[in-house]
């Protein structure tokens, strides 16, 4: 098999994790992981299902590609689908063959964040659903804080966390809204 980024590279066989083969590339360090072999590896996880929603960030400094690449086993283009959560970089996917291609040091950056077993997730049209609403929320969070001042933004904040841990949330709601009104 032919490495996607570089045409005179053979992949090589490789165990990335206990039971989970891939191919790596000898030039530029990037993985192709068999969607086969994947699943079959997912399937003997202890956690299988196990979806997280962290959103933290990760210490493992990875380059992404934009160039467009063509998958080593199906010669078709891959999809690039971002990770997100924290991780600036994107999974190139394969849909005819359901394989992963990940640029160097990729691989390492999803299993520090304990990712490396929801590839299937990163590549699905409702994660990335997901992932686009964080972006928006975070946007909004951000124009508000450019707008109120930060202090400003942390005392609305503050008074929100309140109202929604009160027991009487709605009569809370309502009697702010009918103060508003009456100023």
């Amino acid at each position: 098999m032919q490495s996607p980024l570089d045409k005179r590279a053979t992949l090589v066989r490789y165990e990335i994790s206990p039971g989970l083969p891939a191919w790596k590339c000898p030039t530029s360090g990037g993985l192709w992981i068999n969607g086969k072999e994947y699943w079959n590896w997912l399937r003997n996880q202890p956690n299988f299902p196990n979806v997280r929603q962290s959103i933290e960030g990760c210490d493992v400094q990875v380059e992404d590609t934009d160039r467009v690449l063509i998958s080593p086993t199906s010669g078709r283009l891959m999809t690039k689908f971002r990770v997100g959560k924290g991780l600036g970089f994107r999974v190139d996917y394969d849909s005819a063959t359901g394989g992963f291609w990940l640029d160097k040091d990729e691989y390492d950056a999803l299993v520090e964040r304990d990712l490396h077993d929801e590839l299937h997730l990163i590549c699905d049209g409702d994660y990335q659903k997901k992932l686009r609403a964080h972006d928006r929320a975070e946007s909004r969070r951000e124009r508000l804080a450019h707008a109120l001042g930060n202090e400003g933004k942390g005392r609305v904040e503050s008074l929100a966390a309140w109202v929604a841990e009160h027991p009487d949330t709605e009569l809370i709601r309502a009697y702010f809204l009918e103060l508003l009104d009456d100023t």
